[in-house]
């Protein structure tokens, strides 16, 4: 009796322990945990995923496979390799082994690592976890690389994963609801006109060669409309363009995502004009698109808006860009990580130097922090502000620009590590700087300023021996030596660290000097 009493409740732990069931039926499994219904198909493919009347998955992919089922994990075999799904009561695992875990998740908004949220199709680049929202459910995916850049059709967006992955099915929060509310209220009116999300006014895209780039053309209009043509004119670096293409777009959705070759130049005039019936109805015409180059700046208060006065862009041919919004690059740049930063920056000295010596539209994107040290800028180091770690802040505006959408980092950052243990301040920027490739899903030159000074210390040998160390070992370019910036370059009026208009001037100067030896060496 007591062994059946014992056999009894073993069974209903287990039962509990589980609080999920997996049953194997014609072309893969079933799934139903807590708060969510699942099916896998014999391709490895998740096909369903429903939880809060909602179901956030489509089936992808074309394998051959057999799907085997043990208590509440499913193993399915191909010719690829294997995939291994364990069911919780409220979360998925995923484990892959030789074969990639992809699926297709469709929801009507997404909330980005950075915290923003937006209508779905967004432009996503190498996420590693994203939380998408629809009918009464939350799905946190995490382990992912949401790839390809920029929207897809049917307002789809392709997680890959290629080692082990979660996803995790809760009620949305009331602010979460509150974001689709708003987004789902909105979207006749989005579904109905021509949307462009990029590019944007003043938007700079970096350009592969010396004379070649392209333009991302993304956004949505009526699927009733019978064409959609762009014409892109101006002056580039090979002389005056002036074509239109016919951009093919979602029968469905309205969703386009096209690429445009277009010379390095500008700026151009990019107008979307919509026909219905052979007849033009809807037009936007965007006056600032450039092909040129375009810089991420990090560091501390010298990389950003801490000089004695703002200045401005002489050019007309700067833009900045805060990981939402393009404009004129003028003082104070927005975007930095410190928001109480609001004077002066190098950068409009910088872009101007730049398009006088390259005759292409420059982009900035500053995102620096004053007084900050290196350790602070570490991977997994602590939030100072409710902007997050400065590491992934500066990550995430390299996930804005995409993989291959920016030219290089500038860093400039010294001051407060002075003193320093060189081989630990070494040590670390190496690791800061090549935790930045494998964040951002691919490898670009930093650039890295010799840089110390104190009005009671102009040298300091140690932290300047980090920087030439980290040029001599070929881990980052050289930048400029800034501790030369003496006398009327400085604000004698305040700190005596930061920098003149004067000096803001020529501070640009010596970064597109640096930067101008590179470039000529590549381009």
């Amino acid at each position: 009796m007591k062994k059946l009493i014992f056999a009894l409740l073993l069974m209903a732990v287990s039962a509990s322990a589980y609080c999920v069931s997996v049953t194997e039926k014609e072309g893969g499994c079933a799934v139903t945990g807590a708060n969510y219904t699942a099916a896998v198909d014999n391709e490895g493919n998740l096909t369903s995923l429903v939880s809060g009347g909602f179901d956030f998955a489509r089936t992808a992919g074309k394998i051959k496979g057999k799907v085997t089922v043990k208590d509440n994990s499913a193993t399915v075999k191909t010719d690829m390799g294997s995939l291994i799904y364990t069911f919780g009561e409220r979360k998925i695992e995923v484990r892959c082994l030789d074969q990639d875990f992809i699926f297709t998740v469709k929801a009507p908004v997404v909330r980005t690592p950075d915290m923003r949220y937006a209508p779905m199709p967004i432009p996503v680049d190498n996420f590693r976890k994203a939380a998408f929202l629809g009918g009464d459910a939350c799905l946190i995916c995490d382990g992912f690389i949401f790839h390809r850049t920029g929207l897809l059709a049917n307002d789809d967006l392709i997680p890959l994963c290629v080692n082990h992955c979660t996803l995790t099915l809760r009620e949305m929060t009331a602010s979460e609801r509150y974001e689709l509310d708003r987004y789902i209220k909105t979207a006749a009116e989005r579904y109905s006109e021509l949307n462009v999300y990029t590019p944007q006014n003043y938007t700079v895209f970096q350009r592969k060669t010396k004379l070649n780039g392209a333009v991302k053309l993304i956004g949505s209009v009526h699927p009733d409309y019978d064409a959609l043509k762009v014409r892109i004119a101006g002056k580039s670096l090979k002389g005056n363009i002036d074509r239109t293409i016919n951009v093919p777009f979602d029968k469905f959705t309205g969703a386009f995502n096209e690429v445009a070759d277009t010379p390095a130049g500008g700026w151009y005039s990019v107008t979307f004009t919509a026909y219905k019936d052979g007849v033009a109805v809807k037009s936007l015409n965007l006056a600032h698109v450039g092909v040129g180059e375009v810089f991420i700046g990090a560091g501390q208060s010298n990389s950003g808006n801490s000089a004695q006065y703002q200045i401005i862009q002489e050019s007309g041919m700067v833009a900045s860009f805060d990981g939402t919004y393009w404009r004129l690059a003028n003082d104070p740049q927005l975007g930095i990580h410190d928001p109480n930063r609001k004077n002066g920056s190098f950068w409009p000295a910088f872009g101007d130097a730049m398009y006088k010596k390259y005759g292409v539209p420059i982009g900035v994107a500053s995102t620096g922090h004053g007084g900050s040290s290196i350790a602070q800028w570490l991977p997994g180091a602590k939030a100072i502000n409710d902007r997050g770690p400065m590491f992934d802040y500066t990550v995430n505006r390299m996930k804005q620009l995409g993989v291959g959408g920016f030219r290089a980092v500038l860093w400039h950052q010294g001051e407060s590590n002075r003193g320093c243990d060189v081989d630990d301040a070494y040590n670390k920027m190496c690791r800061i700087i090549y935790s930045s490739y494998e964040a951002a899903g691919w490898r670009f030159p930093w650039f890295v300023a010799k840089v110390s000074y104190s009005p009671n210390q102009p040298n300091d040998e140690k932290i300047r021996s980090v920087h030439q160390r980290l040029w001599d070992n070929g881990v980052a370019l050289e930048g400029p030596d800034t501790d030369v910036l003496v006398g009327c370059m400085r604000d004698f009026g305040g700190s005596g660290i930061h920098l003149s208009p004067q000096g803001l001037e020529e501070h640009g100067k010596m970064w597109c000097e640096c930067v101008g030896k590179y470039l000529d060496k590549i381009l």
